[in-house]
């Protein structure tokens, strides 16, 4: 193969994939019956914080659906029919004695496995399991344009005896790489309104999607042409693309789903410099990308653990780093400070489940509809432990979830609960999830 050809091919490469992505649109049909059409659809939201929490003020007295609102919690007063209280849950996954506790517990966090060291991950150890969100996104988000969206506050920090991947993200595919998130807002609203056209009609978007068909169908021919005259590494290589391409295909045959008529007007927002603004900005487009069914999987870290956490709460004239004040060293005056970044970290989930039960899909709501699920990687800041996890599910009613209740448990594994949500979604053939998740969690469901 001559040098000209290889270099025509590329550019044809490069064309066909970049026309497929920066034209493919997420809402193009304004039918309003596709406004509806994600009425009952199972959504799932995983919310990080970082830290842990103070847990006298976090956890029940009570059990039942008669338990009081510790003060942490009184946030949700409105919405206490709408959720469950988890205590009890322990991560067998973050368990290992060795490197950090924040690194493993955030690592671990929704995978409940053992993460690998460098070392061990260049002698074969794959870096980690898969994440539950992944175990959906691999078989609910392939009805959605774009399977899961990975979103957070920052990309900072590290822990001893891990990469810092581990302590920076939560989502990990089933090779057990992790899947990096976004933390700009702009940037999240490009990655599901990229291509948009409210002035599109129908005969348009029909005309569009056979154009981006035959790019793709013109770059997978491309690409299998030349796979007879290249290296095994670049075949490699090329397998990736054509993953890619399939993926893009899986994407064009899903774009007609999208709730157009809910996202019409959408309207980009700006990177606020403020972290409560960036907060509020990052969770409006979760709420925007479920409504519109641009997605029906996201993650999202309010911060990352350990130093990687926020770095200090003006705004709650609050000068210390998160991290230092979670190692309270039993100081009362750090009891205290503990209980307003906590108080806060609720409003802002509060915040979220509220504007997910305001928009109404039918008869139910949107919050009726998607499983949130919100906790840290460690219980006690000071502690590290891994057992007692801060844990609350919220919405799914319409799913079946039992709410308003406070359920106490002795060192379940979390795991099994992972396990009941990925079988709530929808997702087939799931029967153990992470290292001792082996039957669902009990008493969660109607």
């Amino acid at each position: 193969m001559s040098h000209r050809s290889s270099r025509l091919g590329r550019r044809a490469f490069i064309s066909a994939s970049g026309a497929a992505v920066i034209g493919l649109p997420l809402f193009e049909a304004f039918e309003p019956k596709l406004a509806r059409a994600a009425s009952g659809t199972p959504r799932f939201i995983g919310f990080y914080v970082a830290n842990g929490k103070h847990m006298p003020a976090w956890k029940p007295m009570t059990d039942g659906a008669d338990y009081a609102l510790t003060p942490t919690l009184m946030p949700l007063a409105e919405l206490k029919n709408k959720f469950l209280v988890l205590t009890g849950l322990a991560n067998k996954g973050a368990t290992r004695q060795v490197g950090g506790d924040h690194a493993r517990g955030t690592g671990s966090f929704f995978t409940c496995t053992n993460i690998h060291t460098a070392s061990e991950i260049n002698s074969g150890s794959p870096p980690n399991g898969i994440s539950v969100d992944q175990v959906m996104a691999d078989q609910i988000g392939t009805s959605s344009r774009i399977a899961s969206l990975q979103l957070g506050l920052t990309n900072q920090g590290r822990d001893q005896g891990y990469g810092s991947e581990f302590i920076q993200n939560i989502s990990f595919d089933k090779n057990g790489k992790f899947k990096p998130k976004t933390v700009q807002v702009a940037s999240a609203f490009d990655t599901l309104f990229q291509g948009f056209d409210p002035s599109a009609s129908a005969a348009d978007v029909e005309r569009r999607n056979k154009l981006k068909a035959s790019v793709l169908d013109f770059a997978g021919e491309q690409a299998k042409a030349l796979a007879p005259t290249i290296s095994r590494s670049d075949n490699i290589k090329l397998d990736q693309y054509l993953t890619s391409v399939r993926e893009l295909e899986q994407r064009l045959q899903n774009d007609s789903g999208s709730s157009a008529a809910a996202c019409a007007g959408a309207t980009k927002p700006s990177n606020p410099a403020a972290v409560p603004d960036q907060v509020k900005a990052m969770l409006d487009v979760m709420v925007l990308g479920l409504q519109c069914n641009a997605t029906r999987v996201i993650t999202y870290m309010l911060g990352n653990g350990g130093d990687g956490a926020i770095g200090s709460f003006p705004w709650l004239d609050i000068s210390d780093h998160h991290h230092a004040i979670a190692h309270h060293q039993n100081q009362q005056g750090n009891f205290e400070k503990l209980k307003k970044v906590d108080y806060w970290e609720v409003q802002q989930l509060a915040y979220l489940l509220g504007k997910l039960d305001a928009i109404d899909e039918g008869g139910t709501t949107l919050l009726d509809n998607t499983l949130v699920l919100y906790s840290s990687e460690i219980s006690d800041g000071n502690r590290h432990n891994h057992d007692d996890l801060p844990v609350l599910l919220a919405g799914g009613d319409n799913l079946g979830v039992k709410g308003g209740q406070h359920l106490r448990f002795d060192k379940a594994p979390i795991a099994s609960l992972f396990l009941s949500l990925i079988q709530t979604m929808g997702a087939t053939g799931v029967t153990k999830f992470g290292d001792d998740g082996t039957t669902p969690l009990s008493g969660i469901m109607k």
